[in-house]
Order: structure tokens, then sequence, then C-alpha cells
């Protein structure tokens, strides 16, 4: 466990703007804070900087799109991208979903076609909330959506961070060079070491794509079910 003023604090002392036992200034912990939490927004939109996968359960109404995202039809934190989904029925009984792309989608003359069951949908990533398109509309069931998922910010200084192994550190070294420039710095070895301990982290989330055999979408018509 640690805390971002920790991190904050080495990160300072990689860079020389600390010595041995001193604490940052409150500009420094405040300013640390702020490129803190950039770092981490900007490695969210890294898949290999993150080392979780969730998922989330979306009820399926009759709708043809949903809202995901803070206050969507589906509250919760709006995921960076979403990276598979499948369908569940109401016996529990599981069934892959295609991903489609804005093209594939467009090419579907009856967008509004019901069903039984989903076959396929589209993810639109608009902001604040994300729009999920279904097809066909189904009324019963849920898709189940997976996705990476998000490390979060720091509402304050102390927050508690629970890091896998090799994270502090990649943060530390990450941080550092971040902040080099406000100090007019540039290190080599700084940024040699932060290029490092980031490629340690994606070499151990990197994730085996398997061929994907599964259903082809054409206008009309759903082949492969």
């Amino acid at each position: 466990m640690t805390t971002p003023l920790q991190i904050i604090t080495r990160a300072l002392q990689t860079i020389n703007q600390l010595g041995e036992g001193e604490s940052p200034t409150a500009t420094q912990a405040n300013d640390g804070l702020i490129y803190f939490n950039d770092l981490v927004q900007s490695w969210n939109n890294q898949n290999l900087l993150i080392n979780e996968m969730t998922f989330v359960t979306l009820p399926l109404t009759g709708a043809a799109s949903y809202t995901i995202g803070t206050g969507g039809t589906l509250n919760t934190v709006r995921p960076i991208h979403i990276s598979s989904a499948f369908y569940r029925d109401s016996q529990n009984y599981d069934y892959p979903v295609q991903m489609l792309t804005r093209e594939e989608f467009d090419a579907i003359p009856q967008k509004g076609q019901a069903s039984t069951m989903a076959y396929a949908m589209y993810v639109a990533y608009t902001y604040p909330l994300i729009t999920a398109y279904v097809y066909p509309v189904a009324s019963t069931g849920s898709l189940i959506l997976n996705y990476a998922k998000q490390l979060q910010a720091a509402a304050t200084l102390t927050t508690i961070l629970a890091l896998p192994d090799g994270y502090e550190r990649a943060l530390r070294f990450a941080l550092a060079a971040e902040m080099q420039p406000e100090y007019g710095l540039s290190n080599p070895l700084v940024m040699q070491m932060a290029a490092q301990s980031v490629a340690l982290l994606k070499r151990t989330n990197h994730r085996t794509r398997k061929l994907n055999t599964g259903a082809v979408i054409r206008p009309n018509v759903l082949v492969g079910y």
C-alpha cells in the first residue's frame, strides 16, 4: 500500500528536488497530484498498462440503444473501451455477441428488428456517456460487457493506493519524467528508467489475441448462429 504523496516524494527525490528525509512543500505536493492524476488518466488509454479485466451487466428492456456511464441507463464508471460482450438469456445460457464497426452497423437495414435475443452490438464512444446500440432489439436477457478496469485517479494526496507489483516503481519514474520540464531538467537516465519500468508492465499485461471465427454481419442477415 502507498499514497500519491509517497510516490510524489520519491519522484522529486529522483530528480534531485528533495534530499533524503525532506518533504515536498504544499505547492510541490499539490502540483505533483495534478501530474499524478494526468499520468494515470493517460495510462487508462493504453490497454497494455491496465492489468485487470472486469465486466458489467446490462439488462435489456426492448430499447434500441442504451447509455453507459455515470448517470446513464447503466449507471457505472464509463469504460474507456468495451472489448467484448455476450448475451445471457433468462435460463442463464450464454451466447457470443459480435462487436460491430460503425460501417457494419450502418449496413443493417432494419435496426429496430425485434428478436428474443441480441446477436450483435455497436458501441459509440460518445462523451460523457457511451451509447450502445443492440441488434436485434431484445426485451429479455442481458448483455455482459467486458472491459479493462481503469486505474483510478487519486482524490487526495493521502488516498490509499492498492497497486500490483511493479506499478509503484513505474509511477515513480514516469512521474519523475513528467515533472522534469517543470524544473527545467532533462535527465536521460530518468527517461530510460521510466521507459523501462513501463515496458515491463506492458510485457506482463500483454494478452495474446485469438483468431475470431464468430458470426459475420451482412445486411439483414446474421450468419453463424
